[in-house]
């Protein structure tokens, strides 16, 4: 009987875990400010990201996302003489290592690479980017969360305007795959 006990407890065990373990995907909408030299840009930045989380002990959480921007769209562009920093898309990928506060609220950070496609007059080229964030993630239900975060991502050189620096404020909807 203790065996059958063991056993079952096992099973169940193995079978338990966080609501939100597993493949997730969600739009996040984006406030970007990108500055180098003088030079500055704001832009609105939808993006849709998909990925995988786990809880990998305790309440210790590790995800790895992938992320798509296709357009953004220019809230200021204050160019100089040698160009402007206007994107036109961005992709990339983040490693989101994080703990659970509780049973709803997940503290992550966000530790990724990005490609930009910075496209002006006198700039059309894609470059890549080292980000660096903090977020807060809510459950709202069994299936849907809200995450709140801000990245910084610093960028190699562009052409004539330095190594662009951008501070990125998003808030996001994801849906989890349970």
């Amino acid at each position: 009987m203790l065996k059958k006990v063991l056993i079952a407890s096992v099973m169940l065990g193995g079978c338990v875990s966080n609501a939100f373990a597993g493949f997730y995907m969600g739009p996040l909408v984006a406030y970007d400010s990108i500055t180098s030299h003088g030079i500055g840009y704001l832009d609105i930045n939808p993006r849709l990201s998909a990925g995988y989380g786990d809880v990998i002990r305790d309440s210790v959480y590790l995800a790895g996302e992938a992320f798509l921007g296709p357009k953004s769209f220019t809230v200021k562009n204050s160019p100089t003489d040698q160009g402007s920093l206007r994107t036109s898309y961005n992709y990339g990928f983040s490693l989101l290592p994080g703990y659970w506060l509780d049973d709803v609220i997940l503290a992550y950070a966000r530790l990724g690479i990005i490609e930009t496609h910075f496209s002006s007059n006198e700039v059309d080229e894609t470059r890549r980017g080292y980000q660096v964030g903090a977020g807060i993630q809510t459950n709202l239900s069994t299936t849907w969360s809200i995450r709140g975060e801000y990245a910084h991502t610093s960028y190699v050189t562009v052409d004539n305007l330095g190594k662009p620096k951008a501070d990125q404020f998003g808030i996001g909807l994801i849906y989890h795959y349970t």
